[in-house]
């Protein structure tokens, strides 16, 4: 019996990888996609502006859901909780918080004759209502409908930013649009695939049901907000100390470790779906070790593969002024890598449902940002906020790794760790000297992680294909 628990979670993580990276990842890999289409109908200081208006809604997310979603997920994995109460409890939330966001958009507009106000109130209502119904329908084991729903994200997402930006040449107007529209369009099809208006009962949910489900989510809202300043407010700093064109070249840099990205996401979704489903197993712990360890290896050799990439994805995505921001890419991708890292470990504050941990996390991260942005940045420019975010996800690593020992005693592989973080950081500080002998040198690197990480990734690819 053991054996066939032990097939299924193995079997069942790598498949719900490969759905992930279509559902969650998908939207991701098509902007990366249209990239050389955003830089060549957008000015760097139009694309900028846009972004930015993108990423506040990313910080009143957490803010305006209360973080619903995520209990979404949690509790409808948990077999105690009731779908309706779920679903209804959910329902409500969303739709007292979106009548109180729309007034608060048009006292917005005209108190403070914002003129994006009413383009951030659609983005951040339909992004809301999407992921709310994606969360829910995740753990609700449909993952068919939520990688179904990552592809009408991705295909509408393209129709309408070619409607905007080529045909009607909106500018930041039209980008803005086409990410609101094709948010509405996947959160229409997750709610009709996913059946979730016979779920929502009114008469369902009570006092107690917000209470249990609140006292999960509500310190996610304060880990989100802070994280939120983890990942952005770099680029607002920037903003600060330079101007929108600057701040535009370093957004669309970043824009390319969506490759990176696109992997993380799906990882992440997969092993916080797996690990909770095996919560209540014998043996959890092993599994987590194993997993935990291996993602690491192979975080670290597919960032040394994409580090020897970026002169050529530059060339690619990045068109007329943008094109000077490719001699970031290395060590924006070796922050990816931090990060990618550190969504891993965090994963198992989720499966513990020890959330209120995670601000802890996000306290670390954000001031660590913010501190050595503002120091370094107005000295060395963009320099300074992509150090920035490298010293942010290091330190988040750290403290997870010294933190979830305190709850979950995964172990790990200290020496193996440490010489795949240091080989990836040598690596990424020779490509961005951009010397003539840059390229050969990491490669060099790059093959000497696949050396040194291929036998546990054969070891583990073995044991999943014998099980």
């Amino acid at each position: 019996m053991a054996v066939a628990r032990s097939t299924n979670k193995y079997r069942t993580f790598l498949s719900d990888i490969i759905i992930f990276i279509i559902g969650t990842a998908l939207a991701k890999a098509i902007q990366f996609i249209l990239m050389p289409l955003y830089t060549t109908y957008m000015s760097a200081e139009a694309y900028g502006v846009a972004e930015l208006t993108n990423n506040l809604s990313e910080l009143f997310f957490p803010i305006v859901t209360l973080c619903i979603y995520e209990a979404a997920f949690r509790y409808a994995v948990d077999p105690e909780f009731s779908n309706k109460k779920l679903a209804t409890a959910v329902a409500k939330v969303m739709l007292v918080s979106t009548i109180v966001g729309l007034f608060t958009s048009i006292f917005i507009k005209v108190t403070f004759n914002y003129k994006y106000a009413f383009y951030l109130f659609f983005i951040l209502y339909a992004y809301s209502i999407r992921m709310c119904a994606a969360y829910y329908v995740r753990g609700n084991g449909k993952s068919k409908t939520f990688a179904m729903s990552g592809v009408v994200n991705a295909f509408f997402l393209s129709i309408f930013n070619v409607i905007f930006l080529v045909l009607l040449k909106s500018g930041e107007r039209g980008y803005l649009l086409s990410i609101g529209f094709s948010y509405c369009m996947s959160a229409i099809y997750l709610i009709i695939a996913g059946k979730i208006p016979s779920d929502i009962v009114p008469k369902e949910s009570s006092k107690n049901d917000f209470r249990v489900l609140f006292c999960y989510c509500i310190p996610l809202i304060f880990y989100n907000v802070l994280y939120w300043f983890t990942t952005i407010s770099g680029r607002y700093i920037l903003l600060w100390f330079t101007d929108a064109s600057t701040a535009g070249k370093y957004v669309a840099a970043i824009k390319i470790a969506a490759v990176v990205n696109m992997i993380q996401q799906a990882v992440y979704a997969a092993f916080q779906l797996n690990s909770s489903r095996a919560f209540t197993e014998e043996g959890k712990e092993k599994y987590y070790t194993e997993i935990t360890n291996l993602f690491i290896y192979l975080y670290c050799t597919f960032g040394a593969v994409i580090v020897c990439f970026t002169p050529f994805l530059a060339k690619f995505t990045l068109k007329n002024d943008f094109y000077e921001a490719k001699v970031f890419l290395p060590i924006i991708m070796l922050a990816a890598i931090f990060n990618c890292v550190s969504s891993l470990l965090g994963t198992m504050y989720s499966t513990y449902k020890k959330t209120h941990k995670m601000i802890g996390v996000s306290v670390v991260g954000s001031v660590t940002n913010i501190v050595v942005g503002l120091a370094l940045t107005p000295i060395c420019g963009i320099w300074g906020v992509c150090i920035a975010s490298v010293f942010c996800y290091l330190s988040q690593v750290v403290y997870k790794f010294w933190d979830v020992r305190k709850f979950c005693k995964i172990k790990y592989n200290w020496i193996k760790i440490i010489l795949n973080l240091l080989l990836l950081t040598t690596q990424v500080a020779l490509m961005s000297t951009e010397r003539n002998s840059s390229i050969l040198l990491s490669i060099v690197f790059a093959l000497t992680l696949l050396v040194i990480n291929c036998g546990d990734v054969v070891k583990a690819t073995k044991k999943v294909m014998k099980r």
